[in-house]
């Protein structure tokens, strides 16, 4: 099992990577700092999964390899929006409606963070890990296919609370990694 402190020490490397990586697909300055990372219960991720807005955009990826479960980044849709104007060179407000490339901005933007903070992770408990290809759901989907497969089901989460600010904008992002929890 992976303890908070180890999760901790992860969320620092695994913020570094994901600022460069930002920053690169922005061209921007991008600061990522983590305002909480903490291994939660069944019952505690079910929560934070039930506490995200109606309206939030919300990205997941399955985890191929290393452990069995999902990657989940959720974020208010002004902030959705507002990251697909800055990471697309447009004046904030611009993006009212998401067109797909628009979506794909989103995409990426879990593609990096979930690699960044879980290959730190998976470091940890020394697995290789793959993550599958990012997609955009509801959170009606994202409910759905967690009560599907099981995905909350005698596991642990890690939870990244996150925040990033580019052009001195600030976006509160949250980072959900589901997992089997080991002995």
């Amino acid at each position: 099992m992976i303890s908070n402190t180890q999760l901790k020490e992860a969320s620092i490397i695994g913020e570094e990577r994901a600022a460069k990586a930002l920053s690169i697909l922005s061209k921007n300055n991008v600061s990522v700092k983590t305002r909480e990372s903490k291994m939660v219960n069944e019952s505690d991720a079910i929560t934070s999964v039930n506490n995200i807005e109606g309206h939030a955009i919300i990205s997941y990826s399955r985890i191929l390899t290393g452990f069995e479960g999902i990657c989940i980044l959720s974020l208010t849709r002004e902030n959705a929006l507002d990251l697909v104007d800055l990471f697309n060179n447009r004046p904030r407000g611009t993006t009212v409606t998401m067109q797909e490339i628009d979506r794909s901005t989103i995409r990426e933007t879990l593609n990096i963070l979930s690699n960044s903070y879980i290959t730190e992770v998976a470091k940890i408990a020394n697995k290789t890990v793959l993550i599958g290809v990012p997609y955009l759901v509801t959170k009606e989907g994202l409910e759905k296919i967690i009560s599907e497969s099981k995905l909350l089901l005698n596991r642990q989460a890690a939870l990244f609370q996150t925040d990033i600010t580019i052009q001195d904008v600030d976006f509160n992002l949250v980072l959900y990694f589901f997992f089997i929890t080991e002995a």
